[in-house]
């Protein structure tokens, strides 16, 4: 899948490599029918594009005009921030971070503040693990659960790395031409 129009390195700044590792699975712009997020670039769905465009005072637009600073600013603003990702740990930051993206802030900081006496990879297993029986209960996870479950291996991956302090190397992922939509074919057989 590959990082889509944005391309982010990784720089050891804990906000930037998390945004790396995540936007290595969110590709370019998706419109299935089956998921709820509609309209998407990058991970950012129309609705949060308009939300930040409103609280900037700039008109709506969609989503395929996002720029790349609005694209950054979101991900900070909405998830970074909202779930606290800035006062985890190493590893911990990409998990909670990853999944606030994938599913809701509104999921992803209750299971990290449930796990809090867990540090380490014994955090990151944990909340890795709850995060993917989660996935495995949503009605759509027929459609989606193959990538899902390739993108939660890869996060944790990644996530046990930053724990141990590796420095992010992102394997390349397969890119799609940009603002084709995904299928979920497409996005099932990523890394398989």
């Amino acid at each position: 899948m590959g990082q889509g129009r944005f391309k982010v390195t990784p720089n050891g700044d804990p906000f930037t490599d998390c945004l790396a590792a995540t936007l290595n699975w969110e590709g370019d712009f998706f419109n299935h029918p089956r998921d709820p997020g509609g309209r998407t670039l990058q991970g950012v769905i129309l609705e949060r594009y308009h939300q930040y465009r409103r609280a900037e005072g700039l008109p709506v637009r969609d989503v395929l005009e996002m720029e790349r600073d609005e694209l950054f600013a979101i991900y900070k603003r909405y998830y970074w921030d909202v779930a606290g990702c800035g006062l985890l740990t190493p590893g911990a930051d990409l998990v909670v971070f990853d999944f606030a993206v994938n599913s809701g802030p509104g999921r992803a900081t209750p299971l990290a503040k449930k796990l809090a006496d867990y540090v380490g990879t014994v955090f990151v297993d944990a909340y890795m693990d709850a995060r993917e029986d989660f996935l495995r209960g949503l009605r759509t996870f027929d459609v989606f659960g193959k990538g899902w479950l390739n993108r939660t291996r890869d996060i944790r991956k990644v996530a046990l790395a930053r724990v141990e302090g590796v420095p992010l190397e992102l394997k390349p992922l397969t890119l799609l031409p940009p603002a084709k939509a995904m299928t979920a074919e497409d996005y099932a057989n990523l890394l398989d």
